[in-house]
Formats: structure tokens, C-alpha cells, sequence
């Protein structure tokens, strides 16, 4: 269903377009850590995985790895790295992935951007059009204030 409105300047002001997602998915998590809140040593791993397609128009496969790794050289001095991944890529009809659905990154995700600030971009209106791809990897040394 498409309907647009047409200003008496030019092209349409917007098109909506009516779409229906379904979707499953789930969530493993290992967690060896030896403090949930306040780590000195350990591990966690989170992966996840939707998708979407099983009675709406939208398919996709979408997945994402979260990992953890601390070790604290003393109670207070604690070094951990982080890493996040992510993919997103259609099937079926190929009609690919929609903006809606795709990886905005910045913000708390990614310090120093803004929410979405990172990725490809629509340079004509400076926009973020989201990815279908991203890694992130953080290394961090605690230290007492």
C-alpha cells in the first residue's frame, strides 16, 4: 500500500509504505566472571540471533557477539578488553535491508560520537542510513580516583 502527498512545489513530501516484521530469536549468554557488578577476573559472551520473515514481508538474519575479558592486576588496577560484532543481510526476495533494521552505533555504544554517529551516511542531508556490518573493540585500564 503506498500513499504520498504531493506538495504544489514539486515531488511528494513522503511515500509510507506498510510493512509487516516477524520475528524469533534468542540469546546465549555464558558468564564466568567472578563479580557481576564490579569484575577483577573472568570472561562473559553473549550471542544473539533473530529472524525475521517466518509470516511478515521483512526477512532477515540478523546476529551479534558480545564479549568481555578482565584481569585485575590488584583490587583496584583491573585491565579489560571489550569486542562487539554484528551482521544483518536479507533473504528470500532480495529486497534487502530495510534502514529501520539495520546497526546505529555512537553514543553509549561508542564513545566520543553521538547516537548514530558512526557508519555510512546520505552526505546529501548528512544523515545516518545504519549499517549492516560493525566491530567494535575497547581496551581499558582501571585505576583508583
Amino acid at each position: 500500500m503506498r500513499a504520498a502527498s504531493q506538495s504544489r512545489n514539486g515531488p511528494p513530501d513522503a511515500v509510507r509504505i506498510s510493512r509487516l516484521t516477524s520475528l524469533i530469536g534468542y540469546t546465549w549468554a555464558l558468564d564466568r566472571r567472578n563479580d557481576p557488578i564490579r569484575p577483577t577476573r573472568g570472561f562473559n559472551i553473549i550471542v544473539s540471533q533473530d529472524l525475521a520473515g517466518l509470516g511478515g514481508d521483512i526477512k532477515y538474519v540478523r546476529s551479534e557477539l558480545d564479549s568481555n575479558w578482565y584481569y585485575g592486576f590488584t583490587k583496584d588496577y583491573i585491565f579489560s578488553a571489550r569486542g562487539q560484532a554484528g551482521y544483518i543481510d536479507s533473504y528470500g526476495d532480495g529486497e534487502g535491508v530495510r534502514i529501520n533494521d539495520r546497526f546505529f552505533k555512537g553514543g553509549a555504544t561508542f564513545r566520543g560520537f553521538e547516537t548514530a554517529g558512526i557508519g555510512p551516511r546520505d552526505i546529501s542531508f548528512n544523515n545516518s542510513v545504519g549499517g549492516k556490518l560493525y566491530a567494535i573493540g575497547w581496551l581499558e585500564l582501571t585505576v583508583p580516583t
